[in-house]
């Protein structure tokens, strides 16, 4: 295999490079057939539904509807068989807002269900560009968050706090609807969320290497699928330019030290806490991103990345 490693990477980073890269690099995307790559990750994330067993919750499948549009918005909703319902965690899943779904994540969600005895509503919003361009993945996952405000009582959890999660570009959308919506919410927990529609940061331009994944020739991508504007959103996709901070709901950002949005989590969480927000960082040593994902081959990044998030939820 003829790619670099940085001796920096952990070995569940190295494993996962050197095992992936044997069927494909981070830049095939450019020259894939998106709806293909996306029926592979969902097929390869269905099969390991015969390995993983979530017996002890309920899971179901329901749809919201975009007000905005009266587009169908698949929701699945997962329910530990003994939760006391005391929160409610609507997750929105990364993929740089052309890939990721409700299967690829399911895992992910399904585990941090069980480990923090709660509810959790993942979200399908459409992804870019053939799906919808931007705005209409935004307006997906504000309208099942705006529904959910609506809807606690008949999901059961009238007084439980209600809280938003997502990874990457779905950490994105969390950060921004948690400014929108934030007299409704009690919580948002970003994944290595991208903050700032910008490439001005020093872990940008620093992780270039194949070996972190998130290469530039990726990031480029997603961004042109995502909008063919955007000078007409940059604002509305930054949410580190805000202005007004007051009020947000507490935090957790997570970051993968090796990832080229770290930057972004670290000063993030230091303008939340000059606002006097309450936010707690936690950064994972060695992993790039993506982890958050992949679960079952991340297993210490994601054991870490769990009790980080079992230990904030003791806080809300």
């Amino acid at each position: 295999m003829d790619v670099e490693l940085d001796n920096r990477l952990s070995e569940e980073s190295r494993a996962y490079i050197v095992q992936s890269f044997q069927i494909a690099r981070p830049a095939d995307i450019l020259n894939a057939d998106l709806r293909l790559v996306r029926m592979l990750k969902d097929h390869a994330a269905i099969q390991l539904k015969e390995i993983v067993s979530f017996e002890d919750m309920d899971i179901e499948d329901f749809k919201v509807v975009n007000p905005e549009d009266g587009h169908e918005i698949i929701v699945r909703k997962f329910i530990p068989k003994k939760s006391d319902k005391s929160s409610i965690t609507v997750f929105f899943h990364g993929g740089g807002f052309c890939l990721g779904s409700i299967e690829t994540h399911n895992h992910t969600v399904g585990f941090l269900a069980r480990k923090t005895n709660s509810i959790w509503l993942s979200v399908e919003y459409r992804r870019c560009p053939d799906e919808g361009r931007y705005p209409a993945p935004y307006l997906d996952c504000k309208s099942v968050v705006e529904w959910t405000i609506k809807n606690k009582k008949d999901l059961g959890c009238e007084f439980s706090k209600l809280g938003i999660c997502g990874d990457s570009s779905g950490g994105q959308m969390a950060s921004i609807i948690a400014h929108e919506l934030k007299h409704h919410l009690d919580y948002q927990i970003l994944i290595y969320p991208c903050v700032h529609f910008s490439d001005d940061y020093k872990s940008v331009k620093e992780f270039t290497k194949e070996c972190f994944y998130l290469v530039p020739e990726v990031i480029e991508f997603f961004t042109k699928n995502l909008t063919e504007e955007p000078e007409k959103y940059v604002n509305h996709l930054s949410p580190i330019l805000y202005e007004d901070f007051s009020k947000l709901p507490k935090c957790l950002i997570i970051a993968a030290e090796l990832d080229p949005l770290v930057d972004h989590s670290i000063f993030y969480h230091e303008k939340l806490v000059q606002n006097d927000i309450e936010s707690y960082l936690g950064i994972l040593k060695g992993t790039i991103h993506g982890y958050f994902s992949q679960p079952l081959i991340f297993k210490n990044a994601f054991q870490e990345t769990e009790q980080l998030i079992f230990d904030f939820f003791q806080k809300i």
